[in-house]
């Protein structure tokens, strides 16, 4: 399954061993990530402000991570207009992909359901897809 991971998924992570932390550990694992240069620029951002500094490490080794087993693409600009426009880097990046699924631990900021053929998803909505489809 090809999926595009939410920056707050990835914070998440980081932050606590629960939901998203086992979402990372399942799309290194069994699927392939989607990332761009742009997504990856974000994941840095914004785990490298004060509140983060402590979990520095963490942060970087989990992008490092990401990086190496991920499929980077070129995001073209969204045709679609979200909440939040910082989102629609990750709507971009699946869109272009062909992702099945984005990862979002605040679906709000993305009002469909499914974009083209990407699924927007929540993480325990992403483990229950998996655990059902083995």
């Amino acid at each position: 399954m090809l999926v595009v991971l939410d920056c707050n998924v990835l914070v998440s992570a980081g932050l606590t061993d629960g939901t998203c932390r086992s979402v990372l550990y399942e799309v290194v694992g069994y699927h392939r990530c989607v990332l761009s240069e742009e997504i990856v620029e974000e994941y840095r951002e914004v785990t490298a402000r004060p509140k983060f500094a402590s979990l520095e490490p963490i942060y970087s080794q989990l992008i490092s991570l990401l990086e190496t087993v991920s499929m980077y693409v070129d995001s073209a600009a969204s045709s679609f207009s979200l909440p939040d426009s910082d989102d629609e880097m990750y709507l971009s990046a699946a869109i272009v992909a062909v992702a099945d699924v984005l990862v979002t631990g605040n679906k709000a900021h993305f009002p469909e359901e499914q974009y083209e053929n990407t699924s927007i998803v929540t993480p325990r909505q992403f483990l229950e897809r998996v655990s059902r489809d083995r």
